[in-house]
């Protein structure tokens, strides 16, 4: 039976993608993005938590 080449290679070709974005981002990189998604996570947090109107 012959394979499938369409869905094989796409499959490559995600896999190359991601391997790209990996490398693209350096450990520093990395840290702050984290670090500034926790900041956007605990502001909405504060956001939610507030009392409207008191």
């Amino acid at each position: 039976m012959p394979k499938n080449r369409r869905f094989y290679q796409s499959n490559i070709h995600k896999n190359i993608i991601r391997e790209r974005v990996n490398r693209s981002f350096t450990e520093l990189a990395a840290k702050k993005l984290k670090a500034a998604l926790e900041d956007a996570k605990s502001k909405l947090n504060h956001r939610k938590n507030q009392s409207w109107g008191n």
